[in-house]
């Protein structure tokens, strides 16, 4: 299904220093047209105007490893797009070794919709964002913000991070290596179902009570349930209904991303 291809030789360009690497990446791809290829990827030194959801502020580092890829995707798998970079993030730490840092893969979750957690603390964040549309393909700009090292003071009581470090090569090759895990994830057979299953399976909220935040300022309590075959979160009010939660995420912080409550 779908059209997800990615020139797993595209350049991985770096910056000293950019406002937002999503930013600047899509100032190069709309810049090339339609010639550049799907999987080109920016990282930068230094990111001093990061993005999140909804327009919140992204604060990080300069140990961090913000960067941004563009991908090409057809409508059925611009979906899944953000749950499956949260996956391949996931995969690429693991495939890395950098979850020894964090005393190993069990310290690691994901959590709905394009949140990394290290023992339930935000550890990254993922911002997909549209750049157009051609027949058939969607081209979209994927950010990811990791966070290593040492934390700003402003995230300290609430996000967590990789405590080590990480060379010019080690960063790139570490891009490469999750550039390689999307496509593979995109490839794999029995999609959506499979997706579905690996997603859910790094997902520790089920089961409990979560504060939901919904576009227009709604928020209420729920405990998610489930994912369904759309990347939407199945959740049960305190009334008991079923609700399908198709936009939004669990407990954001009105200015900062990472905050859990």
């Amino acid at each position: 299904m779908g059209v997800m291809q990615i020139d797993q030789e595209a350049p991985v360009l770096h910056c000293d220093e950019v406002d937002s690497t999503n930013t600047h990446l899509a100032h190069i791809v709309l810049g090339e047209g339609s010639t550049a290829p799907s999987g080109i990827a920016l990282w930068a030194s230094r990111q001093n105007k990061g993005r999140g959801r909804d327009g919140r502020v992204w604060l990080s580092s300069d140990e961090a490893l913000t960067f941004s890829l563009m991908v090409e995707a057809s409508e059925s798998e611009l979906e899944w797009l953000t749950a499956l970079a949260g996956v391949a993030l996931l995969r690429t730490i693991r495939s890395t070794g950098l979850d020894a840092a964090v005393g190993g893969e069990d310290a690691l979750s994901l959590k709905w919709p394009n949140d990394l957690l290290i023992n339930g603390r935000k550890a990254a964040g993922i911002l997909c964002e549209h750049l157009d549309t051609s027949v058939d393909t969607h081209r979209v700009i994927v950010g990811i913000g990791l966070n290593i090292g040492a934390l700003p003071l402003e995230v300290r009581d609430f996000a967590a991070s990789f405590d080590t470090s990480m060379s010019s090569e080690e960063r790139e090759s570490f891009i490469r290596e999750l550039r390689m895990n999307l496509e593979l994830l995109f490839t794999l057979p029995g999609a959506p179902e499979s997706w579905r299953e690996e997603y859910s399976s790094y997902m520790r909220i089920f089961g409990t009570q979560c504060p939901l935040h919904l576009p227009g300022g709604i928020r209420f309590t729920a405990i998610p349930i489930s994912i369904d075959e759309h990347a939407h979160l199945i959740c049960r009010s305190t009334e008991g209904e079923i609700l399908t939660v198709t936009t939004g995420e669990i407990s954001p912080t009105p200015l900062v991303e990472g905050h859990l409550s």
